[in-house]
């Protein structure tokens, strides 16, 4: 029985360590200065708090070649009404020692996820994205976002 509660607890640790939370206070990674580094195929999650609220990531391409990366962001079960929640990205594309260069992914609708795809990364250039909400309703809700290669 204790080798049971011991694997149980084992797994659940492990489980959790794989996902972190992100944005689940208000403050925390609100400008570009302060983004949450991430981690290629490492899920994060958080919460926008305020219609005003906001949460800034970041990856940098530190491999000597360079790759395709896709990041995205959703709404998570969270509420009766997740559904109705729609989350948007805006990202920076950033080369090493250069200017950036705003875009914004296109909205798939409430519900879903947003993406930004095949995004050429070379050595050194860094690509900062925020989830933010699309309209002063869309907030209070947990969402996850993740950045991987394709």
């Amino acid at each position: 029985m204790r080798k049971k509660a011991f694997l149980l607890m084992v797994s659940a640790v492990l489980l959790l360590s794989l996902t972190q939370t992100a944005g689940a206070w208000y403050g925390l990674a609100d400008t570009k200065d302060y983004a949450i580094p991430m981690n290629l195929g490492r899920s994060y999650e958080g919460r926008l708090n305020t219609p005003d609220d906001v949460d800034w990531f970041k990856y940098t391409n530190t491999d000597p070649y360079p790759k395709s990366v896709e990041i995205f962001a959703m709404p998570l079960p969270s509420g009766p009404n997740y559904r109705n929640i729609n989350y948007d990205i805006d990202y920076e594309y950033c080369p090493a020692g250069g200017s950036c260069i705003p875009f914004s992914a296109g909205d798939t609708g409430p519900g879903v996820a947003e993406f930004v795809l095949a995004l050429w990364l070379p050595t050194g250039y860094t690509v900062y994205w925020k989830v933010k909400p699309h309209s002063r309703s869309d907030y209070g809700y947990d969402y996850a976002t993740a950045v991987y290669t394709n």
